[in-house]
């Protein structure tokens, strides 16, 4: 990572890591009696369920800085999952918030190499 270990992840380490998703390349899927198919993850669609899980999480009232944060981002237009990604190390919030939204979304992003590869 380019930050120190304390600080966790940067936004631009994240917006790297989504990119270079193995789960968004193209891979074969299904049975022997079925043959091969194709399978392409939407990622407009897994940006969707990763903010809807984001939102779920904070919105309980425990993290309303990041629920609205998140609600922000989803009602959002023009700005790419990545580019808002690579922005957080810059978002309008306090340093514990920051800190909490970069690692649950390198956590969350990060099991899609995870899903692919086997690892986690």
């Amino acid at each position: 990572m380019s930050e120190p270990a304390s600080r966790g992840p940067s936004g631009h380490d994240i917006a790297k890591l989504w990119s270079e998703a193995p789960a968004f390349m193209p891979h074969g899927g299904g049975c022997s009696c079925a043959g091969h198919i194709d399978l392409h993850l939407d990622t407009g669609a897994v940006e969707a369920d990763i903010l809807d899980y984001l939102a779920g999480r904070y919105g309980t009232g425990v993290e309303p800085e990041l629920a609205d944060f998140v609600a922000k981002r989803i009602a959002m237009c023009g700005v790419t999952f990545a580019v808002w990604l690579a922005s957080l190390d810059t978002a309008p919030l306090s340093p514990p918030a920051a800190t909490r939204l970069k690692a649950d979304l390198h956590a969350t992003i990060g099991s899609l190499a995870g899903a692919r590869s086997g690892s986690h």
